[in-house]
């Protein structure tokens, strides 16, 4: 199949995505239905649902830490109250970093797009600006996507492309769509005189691309489970139902924060997530109710 052709063709079908606006409001982040205009709420408002362990033992571990580097600073009551809101001050500086690893990416990656080129050469990658004045985690993450273009050759066909599910009602922010080029080597013999286009002697390089999904994370996990219901079961299905599509591979890229490196954590396999989706946003939704049962009744007269 021809490199080419094939990313040109998923460029000109991701332009055609429905326009879906966003909506602030004091409750959340919501996506409006470009169909039945009405307000939905984003998947991860669904997936924070789903209660992590070890975000409630950092939270605690975090607070002790301030405790015991703090201690004798202050009188006791102080240091509680500041202990209390270290593990805040901890998720803000990390949304933080993620914001501009993702803003970086983006603003490279929808060039690309629109200047129609296709492949970019490793020397063009190396010499890409990071981002100026950055801590140095948000430069560690932004160096792990430069290496993951490198290694895989990964070619951009569509970058934060806002999708909705009318039948969940629910919304989100597609990180990336794109094309591994899946670059090939085969040893064959060479007829002499032949139009084939041999290399080294008898091996020949070519192509069989194939459409990835790759969502970008910059935590300090990547596999947590309610990643995969996001990814692989929320946004995997709206891409389906959007563009009657299927990624053949959907992935995490999770980089670091310290040294430049990333991890590519394939989600392929697990299909069962599109159908659990469902559920989650069903038992989200009787949570609600339950609470609302428990709100005390105005009495009218």
């Amino acid at each position: 199949m021809n490199l080419n052709k094939i990313v040109i063709k998923y460029r000109e079908l991701f332009k055609q995505a429905p326009a879906v606006s966003t909506a602030h409001n004091d409750k959340g982040h919501n996506y409006v239905s470009p169909i039945t205009q009405e307000q939905y709420k984003s998947v991860t408002f669904f997936t924070s649902f789903i209660k992590d362990p070890s975000l409630a033992n950092f939270k605690m571990n975090r607070a002790l830490n301030h405790i015991l580097e703090n201690y004798g600073s202050g009188g006791i009551h102080q240091l509680i109250e500041e202990a209390k809101l270290a593990p805040e001050g901890e998720f803000h500086n990390a949304g933080d970093i993620g914001s501009q690893v993702h803003a970086w990416r983006q603003k490279w990656f929808q060039d690309w797009i629109e200047s129609g080129q296709i492949e970019i050469s490793d020397g063009v990658i190396d010499t890409y600006p990071l981002p100026e004045n950055a801590p140095v985690e948000v430069i560690s993450g932004c160096r792990a996507i430069k290496r993951f273009l490198k290694e895989t050759g990964y070619i951009p066909v569509a970058c934060e492309l806002a999708l909705v599910d009318d039948e969940l009602k629910v919304g989100g922010t597609i990180d990336d769509l794109g094309v591994f080029p899946n670059k090939q080597i085969e040893r064959r013999y060479a007829v002499p005189g032949s139009d084939d286009e041999w290399m080294n002697g008898g091996f020949k390089e070519y192509y069989k691309p194939y459409l990835g999904f790759v969502d970008l994370k910059t935590s300090n996990q990547g596999k947590k489970p309610a990643y995969a219901y996001q990814v692989r079961g929320f946004y995997q299905r709206m891409i389906r139902k959007t563009f009657r599509i299927k990624p053949k591979k959907t992935y995490i890229l999770h980089t670091s924060k310290e040294d430049g490196t990333y991890k590519l954590i394939d989600l392929t396999d697990m299909k069962f997530l599109e159908k659990e989706a469902v559920y989650l946003v069903y038992a989200s939704k009787t949570w609600d109710k339950v609470v609302e049962s428990f709100k005390p009744k105005l009495l009218t007269i």
